[in-house]
């Protein structure tokens, strides 16, 4: 980050890259990105672009699901370690 004074007003200046990508993104105090719009040397600002809203719900495994996964990896173990037992490794 990056802060100076511009012609009397506080400037907060943020760039963020990857590569051959770039985006800087410039707050004046008091300006249109100031949420308060009021020149008193603070930044008011909700983050970035962006859609209000709540988190989005993501599908999960079921406790049951888990529990035979876990079940089927333990039986594939056991198999794994009765084959190395048998060649003698």
């Amino acid at each position: 980050m990056h802060d100076q004074r511009v012609a009397g007003q506080h400037v907060r200046t943020a760039a963020a890259g990857s590569g051959n990508i770039t985006a800087i993104f410039s707050f004046t105090d008091g300006g249109l990105d100031d949420d308060d719009l009021t020149a008193n040397g603070i930044l008011v600002d909700q983050g970035g672009p962006g859609v209000g809203g709540g988190a989005a719900s993501i599908r999960t495994l079921s406790e049951w699901t888990l529990l035979a996964l876990a079940g089927l990896i333990g039986l594939f173990g056991m198999g794994a370690m009765r084959r190395r037992s048998a060649l003698g490794m």
